[in-house]
C-alpha cells in the first residue's frame, strides 16, 4: 500500500508517501548525490516523476512529466541543456557516464563506481523507477535511502535528529484484531511522512532541478499529502 515503495541500502523496505524533492541518497564527499521529486497522482498515491543527480560535478536529470523548458522531445538535462542521448555511452564532462537502453532507460555511473538506474514508464501516470548503488567502504552516505552501514536498524535517523515514535513493533503492523496495534502502524507513517520526510527534504539552495519561470522547489511541495494513512485494517474482508 502507498507509494512510491522504497528499499534502504541496508535491507529496510517501507512506503515513502510523500509530495516533494528529497534527498534519496549523498555522500559525505560530495561527489554523488541523488534527488526525487515526488508528485501525487491521486489522493493516496504519490510517484517519483523526476530525478536529479550531481554526478561527480555534473548536474544530470530526467523529467517523466512536465519539461522544465518545455522541449518535450527529450526527458534528459545535462546542467540545465537538452540532452540527446542514444543507446552508445555518453561521456559526461567531469568523469561519468550515461547509457541508454531501450526507448527510457538510463544508467548513471560516477566515476567512482556508484551506479542509478532510472526506469521512465510513460502514460496516463507517467513516473520513473530508481535503483542505486553505492560503496560504503569508499565513502558514507545519507538520505532517504539510508547510510549503508550494513545495520537497518537505524536507516531513519533524520538530520534534525526528530524522534521517532514510541514502541514502534514493526512484527504488530498488519495485525487487524488490534486496535493498538493498527494506531502504532497509522503513527509510524504519519511519522515518515512527516518528521522523517521533512528532514530530507531538498531547499532551494540545495535544489538540483532545473524549474521553469516563477517555479521552485516550493511549487511541487505538498506537507498536507497523504490525507490519510491506511493500514490493512481499513480492507473489508
Amino acid at each position: 500500500y502507498g507509494d512510491p515503495h522504497l528499499s534502504s541500502f541496508d535491507g529496510a523496505s517501507y512506503s515513502f508517501q510523500t509530495v516533494g524533492e528529497f534527498v534519496l541518497v549523498k555522500s559525505s564527499s560530495g561527489n554523488m548525490e541523488v534527488q526525487t521529486r515526488q508528485r501525487a497522482q491521486t489522493d493516496d498515491i504519490s510517484l517519483n516523476t523526476a530525478v536529479a543527480m550531481n554526478v561527480a560535478g555534473d548536474r544530470f536529470c530526467v523529467y517523466a512529466q512536465e519539461k522544465p523548458d518545455g522541449n518535450t522531445s527529450t526527458p534528459a538535462r545535462l546542467n540545465g541543456e537538452a540532452l540527446y542521448v542514444d543507446e552508445l555511452t555518453y561521456y559526461l564532462p567531469h568523469g561519468g557516464t550515461v547509457r541508454k537502453s531501450g526507448r527510457n532507460n538510463y544508467l548513471v555511473t560516477w566515476p567512482t563506481g556508484e551506479t542509478a538506474e532510472l526506469d521512465v514508464h510513460n502514460g496516463s501516470f507517467s513516473f520513473i523507477n530508481v535503483s542505486v548503488q553505492v560503496f560504503p567502504c569508499g565513502d558514507t552516505y545519507e538520505g532517504v535511502l539510508g547510510n549503508a552501514n550494513g545495520r537497518s536498524s537505524d536507516d531513519f535517523e533524520t538530520r534534525g535528529r526528530a524522534s521517532r515514535p514510541n514502541n514502534l513493533a514493526f512484527h504488530t503492523f498488519g495485525n487487524t484484531n488490534d486496535p493498538a496495534a493498527q494506531d502504532m502502524e497509522r503513527e509510524y507513517l504519519a511519522w515518515l511522512s512527516k518528521d522523517f520526510a521533512s528532514s530530507w527534504r531538498v531547499d532551494q539552495p540545495t535544489s538540483l532541478f532545473d524549474y521553469g519561470f516563477g517555479q521552485s522547489t516550493l511549487t511541487y511541495t505538498d506537507e498536507s499529502f497523504p490525507r490519510v494513512h491506511h493500514t490493512l485494517a481499513d480492507l473489508t474482508p
